[in-house]
Formats: C-alpha cells, sequence, structure tokens
C-alpha cells in the first residue's frame, strides 16, 4: 500500500496540497480520503514526507527523493 501511495503522490508532482491531488491519489489508490491522511501522516513519522505550511505533504522519499 504504500509502494502505491508514494507512486500516486509522484504523479501529482510530489505534493498533497489541492482538491485536485488528493482526488487523484484517492482514485489512483483506492484509497479513501482519512486513508490518504493517514498514510501521510505515517509517510511523515517515517521521515519518507514533510509538512507543507499551509496544510498538505511533501513526499521526499522513493521516486520524490531528491
Amino acid at each position: 500500500m504504500v509502494g502505491a501511495y508514494d507512486a500516486a503522490v509522484a504523479s501529482v508532482g510530489c505534493e498533497m496540497v489541492n482538491e485536485p491531488q488528493y482526488r487523484a491519489v484517492e482514485f489512483q489508490t483506492g484509497m479513501t480520503r482519512e486513508q490518504t491522511i493517514e498514510m501521510g501522516q505515517y509517510r511523515m513519522a517515517a521521515g519518507a514526507a514533510q509538512p507543507i505550511e499551509g496544510g498538505g505533504i511533501r513526499l521526499t522519499s522513493g521516486p520524490c527523493a531528491g
């Protein structure tokens, strides 16, 4: 599930900030909004993502490392 989430977030530019980005990740992964938020929190706790000021996350590992 983590790999699918990371790939989906990478496909929307490695950030989840706005509604279209959340919807695209939800569609690609089959996750609910709550699940995408929880996965974002999990990825931040694992050091694989960072919070964005004003809300949202930036993936910093896997396909978005660099």
